[in-house]
């Protein structure tokens, strides 16, 4: 499923029917952290690997309801295994932060549910992970990451009614 739909063109925005089931893929693989025998048989860090590669992938959709449910996944995993040093996977959790970021700096982001899941799942990348955390800190906050920071709250201060 995975090598299926991570070959797909996520940018077509005709592709109604492909988007569907990218989504409800991952409204899937959301669901597999809910049961003890999915979460034991995301321990393989193989498995992880690729989870982590698809909500990376997931991220350039142009649907934003694939993003949403990719944060979710996303979330999920790192909260069921928040206890386990993700070294092996730390390069691909910096693609990760990259990716929300791109989402967060280039959409219009209308949906608020996508705004929140995004930021909620790029808060759980940093927490606990000491290495992506300084990672974003000496390499990524100062330019990428602040902008899109910034940009968020010039928008939020614009949808914000007036205070008298």
């Amino acid at each position: 499923m995975i090598g299926y739909l991570s070959a797909q063109d996520l940018h077509d925005e005709e592709a109604k029917v492909m988007q569907n089931y990218h989504q409800m893929s991952l409204k899937l693989l959301a669901n597999v952290f809910a049961t003890p025998k999915g979460r034991a048989s995301m321990t393989d860090e193989e498995k992880a690997r690729s989870l982590i590669e698809f909500c990376n992938k997931s991220f350039t959709s142009c649907n934003h309801k694939v993003a949403f449910h990719a944060a979710l996944v996303l979330f999920n995993y790192l909260l069921a295994f928040e206890t386990v040093n993700k070294r092996g996977v730390l390069p691909l959790l910096q693609h990760s932060v990259e990716a929300i970021n791109n989402v967060l700096a280039n959409a219009a982001l209308e949906d608020k549910d996508t705004l929140v899941a995004l930021l909620l799942c790029l808060c759980r990348l940093l927490f606990k992970n000491h290495e992506l955390t300084v990672w974003v800190e000496d390499q990524y906050l100062e330019t990428a990451m602040q902008q899109t920071m910034n940009g968020l709250k010039a928008r939020a201060a614009s949808l914000a009614p007036e205070v008298n």
